[in-house]
C-alpha cells in the first residue's frame, strides 16, 4: 500500500466518522479489530442493480406498458424519461443505481407524470439498497498490517 493510502487509512481512523468508536482501539492497539470495525458493512448505501430486475418489478405492477406508451408519444410530459427507462431496460446487461444523481430525475419525472407511484419509486429504489463498510466508502482495503503501517507514520 502506498504512503498515500497509509496516510489517508491514518486520517480516517484518526479523524473520520468512526474516530470515536476507534480511538480507543488505537490505543490499546488493537490493529485486527480496528480493521474490522473499518470493514464492518452496516452503514446505508447503493450498488448497481441489473435493469432487467426494475422491468420485472414494473411489469408485475403493471407499469411497464404506460411507460412504453410514453416513450411511442413525443407529446408526453415524461416522454423523454420514458424512452431512457426503456433504453435501459432493454440494454442486455445494463445496471442502474437509483440513488444516483443522473438516476433521481428520471425516478421523478415517472413519478410526477403519474407513470409510477411514489411507492414504486421506493421499491425500485430499494433494489439498489445495500450495506457498505468504511473502507469500501474510502477505497481502501484495510486489514490489520495496513491498520499498524498507517499508525506508525
Amino acid at each position: 500500500m502506498t504512503n498515500d493510502k497509509l496516510a489517508l487509512l491514518r486520517d480516517e481512523i484518526l479523524t473520520g466518522p468512526l474516530a470515536a468508536e476507534l480511538a480507543p482501539l488505537v490505543a490499546a492497539g488493537s490493529a485486527a479489530t480496528i480493521a474490522d470495525t473499518l470493514n464492518r458493512a452496516d452503514i446505508p448505501g447503493s450498488t448497481p442493480c441489473n435493469a432487467t430486475l426494475a422491468k420485472k418489478l414494473l411489469i408485475k405492477r403493471g407499469l411497464w406498458r404506460g411507460i412504453v406508451a410514453a416513450s411511442n408519444d413525443a407529446v408526453h410530459p415524461a416522454h423523454v424519461a420514458a424512452c431512457a427507462a426503456v433504453d435501459i431496460a432493454d440494454s442486455a446487461g445494463m445496471t442502474i443505481d437509483f440513488y444516483d444523481a443522473d438516476a433521481a430525475p428520471l425516478l421523478s419525472a415517472l413519478v410526477v407524470s403519474g407513470l409510477i407511484t411514489a411507492a414504486v419509486r421506493s421499491e425500485l429504489e430499494s433494489l439498489c439498497s445495500t450495506l457498505v463498510s468504511r473502507s469500501k466508502i474510502i477505497g481502501i482495503p484495510v486489514d490489520h498490517i495496513s491498520v499498524s503501517r498507517s499508525l506508525v507514520m
